[in-house]
């Protein structure tokens, strides 16, 4: 993953892409309406972590990221 001009980790095309699809099937998988901001800060939050730690799969970050929400539930 190279460095952006902040310095901050960048992700290539395809990884991005990857992310944004997740981001949009497990909004989707938790029913969370595009109104609600604060959830959807979460979510995406939570899959650029994951994203930096390696994870680019859109479904692995989908799954992963609907498991953790449900297991805070």
């Amino acid at each position: 993953m190279p460095a952006s001009p902040n310095g901050e980790a960048a992700f290539d095309a395809e990884v991005t892409n990857a992310m944004g699809r997740a981001f949009e099937e497990t909004c989707s998988a938790l029913h969370i309406p595009f109104h609600d901001i604060g959830s959807r800060q979460a979510v995406a939050s939570r899959i650029i972590d994951l994203a930096r730690a390696g994870v680019t799969d859109a479904g692995t970050l989908r799954d992963r990221v609907v498991i953790e929400s449900h297991s805070k539930i």
